[in-house]
C-alpha cells in the first residue's frame, strides 16, 4: 500500500511505515514533496515522468477559489488574488500528477484541518484523485486525537479501548457547577500580558521573517540544479501590512469600549445571539467552509428569521494580537467596516465584556460555526445553531446543523425542534462519551505532548492504516 503523509522523510513516523508493509511513502511538506522507498528517497520534480496526465482544470480551479480567506490569511497583499490561485493552480496539479502516477490508497494527515495553504491544495489534490484522508484532530476536551475521514469529519473513525467517560464527567461536571465556566485553554490564552501587546506580534514576526531569509539563504547555497524543489511559494505578509492590520483591530476594540452596555437587556427569547468565533481561523475556515465569515453567518440569520431581532456577541480574543508564539490576523475581518456592516443592518452588539450566562437567561436561540458554547449551551437547556462541521460533531442533543433546517420556520418553533429530540444531560452524556472514546494519542497537534506519546501514537498510527 502506498500512503500519503504530512512529514519530512527522514521522520520516525515514516520510517516506522515502511517497516510495516508500507510499499512507498509520500511526504508532502512545506519546503518539497518526497516519494520514500526502502531503497530510496526521491524528490522535487525527479518525481515527475514525461507523460503528463489530463487535468480539469476548471473543476480544480474552482475548488481553490473557495480557500479565499486562506489567502488573506497568509499571502502578502503585495501579490495579487489571480497569481495567488496560478500559483496554487499550479501546485495542486503537480500534487495530482503525483497521485496519478503513485496510486496512494491512503492519507493520514498530522493535523485537524487543511489551514495552511499547501495543506489546502493537497486536500484538493486528494479529493480530485479520490484518495481516502485521514486528519487527526487534537481537541481539548481531553487533549486526545480524534481520528476523521475527509475536512468535514464525513466519518469519525474508533482505533483503541480508550474511554473518554472520566473526561466527559469532568467537563460535564464543571459546566453544570460553574455558570461563570471559562474552558482553561481559553484562560490560557487570555490572560498573558504579551498575548494582549499590540507588539509583542511585530517582534515575533521579525524573528520569522529572519529566520525565512536565512533558511531560504541556506537553501541557495546548499540546493543542486538536479534537485529543483516542488513547493508553494509566495510573498510573506510583512512588518508594515501586518501592524497595519494590528492598527484596525486595535481601532474596532476602541469602538467597541463605545458601545452600549447591558445589551443583553434588550434580548427577547424569540431573538438569536450568533457567538462570534475569531477569524481568521480554522474553526472558520475550513471548518465552516460555506459560512467562513462573520458576515456569512450573520445576514444568513438575518433572511432566514426576518421576525427575529439578530445580535452578534463578539469573541473574548478579539482582546488579543497573539497567543503561544502565533500572530493572530483579527484586523482582517474585525475592524471599522464590520462594525458599519452591523450598523447598517440593525444587527445588535453584544461586547466580550458581556457574559454568556446573561444573555442565556433570555432564553433566545443560539448560533454558532464550530464554538465549544455549542455544548455548554446543550448541557445547560439551550439550543444552537451549527454553521460548521465542529470537532464534538453536528449531532450533539441540542443543536441543528444549518443545512437540517427547514425553510420558513421562526425561532419559537426551531426551538421546539430541537427540543422534541431530546436534550437531557444523559442523553448528552453518553453522546460525549460515545464520540470521543476510541481516539489515539496526541503526539503534538495544538499541544505539546511527551515523547512517549509520540512513540505510542506511531504504534496506533499503524493499527490504523492496517483496519483500512
Amino acid at each position: 500500500m502506498n500512503l500519503v503523509v504530512l512529514s519530512k522523510p527522514n521522520s520516525s513516523l515514516v520510517q516506522s511505515l515502511l517497516k510495516n508493509q508500507t510499499s512507498k511513502v509520500i511526504c508532502v511538506n512545506e519546503d518539497n514533496l518526497y516519494l520514500c522507498s526502502q531503497v530510496e528517497v526521491v524528490q522535487g520534480m525527479q518525481l515527475f515522468g514525461s507523460e503528463e496526465p489530463a487535468i480539469d482544470i476548471p473543476k480544480v480551479r474552482a475548488a481553490l477559489l473557495t480557500a479565499y480567506p486562506l489567502i488573506d490569511r497568509w499571502i502578502s497583499h503585495d501579490q495579487s488574488f489571480s497569481t495567488t490561485i496560478g500559483s496554487m493552480l499550479d501546485y495542486t496539479c503537480k500534487l495530482i500528477w503525483l497521485f496519478l502516477k503513485e496510486k496512494p490508497k491512503l492519507a493520514l494527515l498530522e493535523t485537524g484541518a487543511p489551514h495552511h495553504l499547501f495543506t489546502y491544495c493537497l486536500d484538493v489534490a486528494l479529493e480530485y484523485t479520490k484518495v481516502k484522508t485521514i486528519y487527526l484532530y487534537g481537541n481539548s476536551l481531553d487533549e486526545r486525537c480524534l481520528v476523521f475521514e475527509e475536512k468535514n469529519k464525513t466519518k469519525l473513525h474508533k482505533i483503541t479501548d480508550y474511554d473518554s467517560t472520566p473526561a466527559v464527567d469532568e467537563y460535564i461536571d464543571k459546566v453544570l457547577k460553574n455558570k461563570n465556566f471559562i474552558p482553561k485553554d481559553s484562560i490560557n490564552s487570555l490572560a498573558p500580558y504579551r498575548h494582549r501587546s499590540l507588539f509583542y506580534p511585530l517582534i515575533l514576526h521579525s524573528i520569522e521573517l529572519l529566520k525565512s531569509f536565512l533558511i531560504k539563504i541556506r537553501g541557495f547555497a546548499t540546493q543542486k540544479p538536479t534537485l529543483q524543489p516542488v513547493s508553494l511559494q509566495w510573498p510573506k505578509i510583512g512588518l508594515r501590512e501586518l501592524y497595519a492590520m494590528l492598527k484596525k483591530q486595535s481601532y474596532y476594540r476602541k469602538l467597541l469600549a463605545n458601545t452600549e452596555k447591558d445589551v443583553s437587556d434588550r434580548i427577547s427569547s424569540e431573538d438569536i445571539v450568533y457567538v462570534g468565533h475569531m477569524v481568521p481561523e480554522a474553526t472558520s475556515f475550513p471548518e465552516s467552509v460555506y459560512y467562513p465569515d462573520e458576515i456569512d453567518v450573520l445576514l444568513d440569520l438575518k433572511f432566514r428569521f426576518p421576525k427575529s431581532k439578530v445580535f452578534y456577541r463578539e469573541h473574548p480574543a478579539i482582546n488579543i494580537y497573539s497567543e503561544f508564539g502565533h500572530i493572530h490576523l483579527q484586523g482582517l475581518y474585525k475592524n471599522k467596516s464590520f462594525y458599519q456592516f452591523l450598523e447598517l443592518n440593525g444587527i445588535g452588539f453584544i461586547p466580550p465584556s458581556e457574559h454568556i450566562l446573561k444573555i442565556r437567561e433570555k432564553g433566545c436561540l443560539f448560533a454558532t460555526k464550530t464554538g465549544r458554547v455549542a455544548i455548554e449551551n446543550s448541557l445547560l437547556s439551550f439550543q444552537t445553531i451549527l454553521y460548521g462541521f465542529p470537532f464534538y460533531g453536528n449531532t450533539l442533543p441540542g443543536c441543528i446543523h444549518i443545512s437540517e433546517i427547514p425553510k420558513s420556520i421562526d425561532v419559537h418553533s426551531l426551538k421546539l425542534r430541537i427540543k422534541k429530540q431530546g436534550q437531557s444531560v444523559p442523553k448528552i452524556r453518553k453522546y460525549l462519551i460515545d464520540h470521543f472514546s476510541g481516539s489515539i494519542l496526541n503526539p503534538g497537534i495544538s499541544i505539546a505532548a511527551k515523547q512517549t506519546n509520540r512513540e505510542n501514537f506511531e504504534t496506533q498510527v499503524i493499527a490504523l492504516i492496517k483496519s483500512f
